[in-house]
């Protein structure tokens, strides 16, 4: 039981520390500095990539066999 509340809690440390180095990088950047020809291909990435997970998302809600499988 505490190797999954521990192993919860590195993959929530792991997310939030990929998340705070890319708002890092963001702001030092493009924020801060002059983002020239990168800005559009950098928005257009966040907004594809923004659509495929919400796309995954309600794939994943809809289904009606989530948590219907034996493994769970």
């Amino acid at each position: 039981m505490i190797g999954w509340k521990l192993s919860g809690l590195v993959g929530a440390a792991v997310v939030v520390a990929f998340g705070a180095v890319g708002f890092w990088s963001f702001a030092s950047n493009y924020a801060l500095a002059s983002a020239g020809e990168y800005l559009a291909p950098t928005l257009a990435s966040l907004v594809i990539t923004a659509a495929v997970v919400f796309g995954l998302f309600v794939l994943g809600a809809r289904s009606d066999r989530w948590l219907g499988t034996p493994y769970w």
